[in-house]
């Protein structure tokens, strides 16, 4: 099995701003360095997503032609979210004590949230939905200084876990797949109509390229912006 390591970037980058968030409070009390580490680690992990997406869609941990790691303009768009979610709890947020950890639990909860979107197979998706819900059981009885509410939110999390895993034991069950196009494919009446979006995307042309398609059709003053982290793009032309 080929790891492609330039899918993993923004997970990488993630995790490595828990750690970072971790070492900094060691190293110094001062919150703005390990609030500044954190931020920074968010603006690394949405920059990596953005790029990675605006290339061609990238897969890893694949069984034939099954993936469990899937980048492309989607995931690329969630992971991007969920970095611009974390830099702005960073900025609204002003903790008191125990620094280090609230900014690693930000840290790990941001990682889960960024491989929530790249996930290609069920088991993928709730391992990151793990990731993302378990910190917050500790950040909520840090920010309330009582295990009540923390108590509550995992009791909660507990039984939607396990709705899940019951869900995805009998979505095995009934088509022995696990791959989300495998599911698709199994589940639906027509499961070309699954495969032909994804081709159809993936063929079509980047918006460099579909900008010098109108160039030489003799469009003046060509020009492009991309949106929504590179998902799509508007081109503008003069004729």
């Amino acid at each position: 099995m080929t790891i492609d390591h330039v899918a993993l970037l923004p997970a990488y980058l993630a995790a490595a701003t828990a750690v970072a968030a971790f070492l900094a409070d060691l190293l110094t009390t001062r919150r703005v360095v390990v609030a500044g580490a954190v931020a920074l680690g968010a603006v690394a992990t949405a920059v990596a997503a953005f790029l990675v997406g605006r290339g061609p869609t990238r897969r890893t941990f694949c069984i034939a032609a099954d993936c469990s790691y899937v980048a492309n303009h989607r995931a690329a768009l969630v992971a991007a979210l969920f970095a611009g979610l974390t830099l702005a709890v960073v900025a609204l947020s002003v903790p008191s004590q125990r620094l280090g950890e609230y900014y690693f639990l930000l840290g790990c909860a941001m990682t889960g949230g960024v491989v929530l979107g790249y996930a290609g197979d069920l088991i993928t998706l709730i391992v990151a939905l793990e990731t993302l819900t378990l910190p917050l059981y500790i950040l909520v009885a840090l920010g309330r200084g009582t295990a009540d509410a923390a108590v509550t939110f995992f009791v909660v999390s507990v039984v939607s876990t396990a709705v899940a895993l019951l869900g995805a034991a009998l979505l095995y069950a009934a088509t022995g797949a696990l791959h989300f196009g495998r599911l698709a494919a199994a589940l639906g009446s027509d499961p070309e109509a699954y495969r032909y979006l994804p081709r159809s995307i993936e063929a079509f042309y980047d918006p460099e390229a579909l900008a010098g398609l109108l160039q030489n059709a003799g469009f003046r003053r060509v020009r492009f912006e991309h949106l929504t982290f590179g998902v799509a793009a508007i081109h503008v032309g003069e004729a």
